[in-house]
C-alpha cells in the first residue's frame, strides 16, 4: 500500500461514515432501533467505496486537508515512502555477486522472508538490533550450505542499501500537497546510516519537519518509548 492509500485510509475514518449516517437516518430511529444502524453503516461504506473507485482512487480536499494544520503526521519510509522490497532486493543482489553467491531469485525471496522475520521478533523486543543485522544472512547461508562470514555479508549489504532509494510512484505528489498542511514526519527501525544516506539520496528530507530512526532514539517502532 503506497503513501496515497495510507492517507486515503487515515483521513476517510471511522468520524465521516458517522457522519453521514446521520444524514440519512433520523436519530430517532437510531435510539430505538439500534440494529438498523449496521447495515446503514455498511451501505454507506459500500458507496463510498464504489463513489472512490469512480473517481479513479483521486482523493478529494475533503478528505485529504480536513485536519487542523498542526495536525502531527508520521510515516514509516520504508514501503510508505520509498520502495524498500526493490532496494532490498536490488543491494542483497550486489552483495551475494561480490560474495560469490549466484543470486538467484529463489535465494533473494527467502532472504526477504527471513529478514522480515527477523525484525518482527526485534519490534518483540526477543532479539536485538545485532543479531537481526547478522543473523538474517547466518540463518540465509546456513540454510544453503554456504560458508560465508554473517557479519562480512551485514557489511556489504549495508553499503548497497546505502545507495539504493526507489521511490513510491505518486508519493511526492502527496507529499507536496501535505507538506504546508500538516507536520510531517518520517519514523523508522532502520539503521540510521542506512536511512540517513537513503533519504539523501532520494532528496525528501525538505518535506518533514524531522526524522525519527529508533536506533538514535534507543527504542524500536512500536514501542510506546518510541
Amino acid at each position: 500500500m503506497g503513501l496515497l492509500d495510507k492517507v486515503k485510509n487515515f483521513f476517510y475514518d471511522e468520524e465521516d461514515v458517522e457522519d453521514e449516517y446521520e444524514e440519512e437516518t433520523h436519530k430517532e430511529v437510531k435510539k430505538e432501533n439500534k440494529r438498523k444502524y449496521e447495515p446503514v453503516k455498511e451501505d454507506i461504506v459500500r458507496k463510498r467505496e464504489n463513489r472512490l473507485e469512480k473517481e479513479n482512487e483521486e482523493v478529494t480536499e475533503r478528505e485529504l486537508f480536513k485536519a487542523e494544520s498542526t495536525f502531527n503526521f508520521p510515516m514509516d519510509l520504508d514501503d510508505t515512502i520509498l520502495d524498500f522490497h526493490k532496494s532490498e532486493a536490488f543491494a542483497l543482489k550486489k552483495t551475494l555477486e561480490e560474495l560469490g553467491i549466484e543470486p538467484l531469485s529463489s535465494t533473494i525471496e527467502r532472504y526477504s522472508e527471513i529478514n522480515d522475520a527477523q525484525w518482527k521478533l526485534l519490534e518483540l523486543g526477543k532479539i536485538t538490533r545485532e543479531q537481526v543485522l547478522t543473523g538474517r544472512f547466518e540463518i540465509l547461508f546456513k540454510e544453503l550450505g554456504v560458508n560465508q562470514s554473517g557479519d562480512k555479508a551485514w557489511q556489504l549489504y549495508e553499503n548497497n542499501l546505502s545507495n539504493s532509494y526507489f521511490i513510491i510512484d505518486g508519493t511526492i505528489d502527496v507529499l507536496e500537497k501535505l507538506k504546508n498542511k500538516y507536520r510531517l514526519f518520517i519514523v523508522s527501525n532502520g539503521t540510521a546510516s542506512v536511512q540517513d544516506k537513503r533519504i539523501a539520496g532520494a532528496d525528501i528530507s525538505k518535506y518533514f519537519e524531522d526524522i525519527f530512526i529508533s536506533q538514535r532514539i534507543g527504542y524500536n517502532k512500536p514501542k510506546i518509548e518510541f
